[in-house]
């Protein structure tokens, strides 16, 4: 089950988007993710009154430059100095719990998506991944609008592959999903010498959603791949040699997760493997869309994904989006990790 996009209530009203340029939604909360009860023990550069969280928001996005993160608490009377601009970001684990203040981390400024959906994926012609075997769903003779559809439907797809086959009167496509986000050192030629095969790969850009701020998607079931990469080079270029000094060859085991449960990849629980690593809990909570809620609440920055066991109510939340290699079958319980 895929849970639907979530805006942020009683914040300031978005600004109308306007298609492929810059949407800053005029400041406002919606450029944080919050930790909300927790605060930042390091020196502000700025300090300022302001009467709600938003408008501290607007100070931070203001002083463009300077700010990149802001610790705010309600004042006390109207002269309360309450609005601590910071100059750089802060993971969740270097935040401390505070009574009653909250921090806010600036995210990045992106243009709107566009409604073209594949026009949001950036062509790499003639390449595919170095480990191609790495996909998570793959498709037969889906153009490439379909493919792009696909990857955009599935929130932990980053990137997708078509191969346009032409080998022995064999007609046809076939599109691969992947959770990577491929830059050019991920990639190598695909043409085969005889040119009888061709695939290119698309990258999704950053952007924003139609004002979406919280996607979150189950982990599904996992298919893992091992393959072989042969003559292993360091990032300068140079071959990794083994003892007998020869160039090294080193067995590869990858877990991929499939996003969506599917007649091959059936509908498990899971949980992270170090569970007592929440960051906020609650019980008595009657629906994962609640469990969802309760995420949203306690800030982006706190909540990157949240595990939510049906049969007690419980609900744990924590500050990092767990992939695969982070996560363990579980009877009872299911993990979602915010994708968007």
């Amino acid at each position: 089950m895929t849970i639907m996009p979530l805006r942020y209530i009683g914040f300031a009203a978005m600004a109308a988007a306007v298609q492929g340029q810059p949407d800053c939604l005029d400041g406002g909360l919606f450029r944080f993710d919050a930790a909300i009860g927790y605060h930042t023990a390091s020196d502000p550069t700025l300090v300022v009154s302001t009467s709600t969280a938003a408008a501290c928001a607007d100070q931070c996005l203001a002083d463009e430059g300077n700010c990149e993160g802001f610790t705010w608490r309600p004042p006390t009377d109207a002269d309360d100095l309450n609005c601590f601009l910071h100059e750089f970001q802060h993971r969740f684990t270097d935040l401390e719990p505070s009574d009653g203040a909250s921090y806010y981390d600036k995210t990045p400024c992106r243009a709107t998506c566009s409604d073209t959906v594949v026009n949001n994926y950036n062509q790499n012609a003639g390449v595919r991944p170095k480990w191609g075997s790495s996909w998570i769903r793959d498709f037969d003779d889906y153009t490439v609008e379909q493919c792009a559809q696909a990857c955009w439907d599935q929130a932990a797809c980053l990137s997708f592959t078509m191969l346009n086959r032409n080998i022995e009167g064999v007609d046809g496509t076939r599109c691969q999903l992947y959770q990577r986000e491929f830059s050019d050192a991920g990639l190598t030629p695909s043409l085969v010498s005889s040119g009888d095969k061709d695939k290119d790969t698309y990258v999704q850009q950053k952007c924003t959603r139609s004002g979406a701020r919280a996607q979150f998607q189950r982990a599904g079931g996992f298919r893992s791949t091992n393959f072989t990469v042969e003559n292993r080079t360091t990032k300068d270029g140079a071959p990794i040699l083994d003892e007998a000094g020869q160039p090294e060859t080193r067995n590869v085991y990858v877990r991929s997760a499939y996003v969506v449960p599917t007649d091959d990849a059936p509908e498990t629980g899971y949980r992270p493997k170090n569970g007592g690593a929440f960051t906020a809990s609650m019980s008595g909570i009657a629906t994962v869309e609640s469990c969802q809620e309760f995420c949203v609440s306690v800030g982006l920055l706190k909540c990157k994904g949240y595990l939510f066991r049906p049969d007690t109510g419980g609900c744990k939340t924590y500050s990092t989006a767990y992939g695969p290699n982070y996560l363990v079958a579980s009877p009872t319980k299911v993990f979602y990790r915010l994708a968007l």
